[in-house]
C-alpha cells in the first residue's frame, strides 16, 4: 500500500518555497494534471507524461516540490543528450535553488 499523498490532500497542502521563480511552481503545484502525476510516481503504477521543451522544467519542479517528504521523491529524467541534460539540470537549480539537482552524463 503506498504511502502517498492524495491529490486532494497534495491541492490543499501549503507547499514551502524560496525567493526565486516560487509563483510559477506554486502555480503547476495545483494543476490537476501535475498533482494525479506526483501522487501516480509514489505508487507502482506506471506514469509517464509527455510535455514541450519549454515546459519540462517548471513541470519537474513542481512535480519535486508535490514529491518532497515522500519515500520516493527523486525524480530520473532521460534526454536526448549530455548538453540537454546539463541545460535542464541548470534550469530545475533555479526552479528548485533550495533542494540539489544533477545530471549523470
Amino acid at each position: 500500500m503506498s504511502t502517498a499523498p492524495s491529490a486532494r490532500a497534495l491541492a490543499t497542502e501549503e507547499l514551502p518555497l524560496t525567493a526565486g521563480l516560487e509563483p510559477v511552481v506554486a502555480a503547476w503545484t495545483r494543476l490537476p494534471e501535475v498533482q494525479e502525476l506526483a501522487v501516480r510516481l509514489g505508487s507502482t503504477a506506471a506514469a509517464a507524461a509527455r510535455v514541450s521543451d519549454a515546459v519540462l522544467a517548471p513541470a519537474l519542479a513542481a512535480l519535486h516540490a508535490l514529491r518532497a517528504g515522500q519515500e520516493r521523491a527523486g525524480l530520473a529524467v532521460l534526454v536526448e543528450d549530455d548538453e540537454a541534460a546539463r541545460d535542464l539540470a541548470d534550469l530545475l537549480a533555479d526552479y528548485r535553488p533550495e533542494v540539489d539537482v544533477g545530471f549523470l552524463p
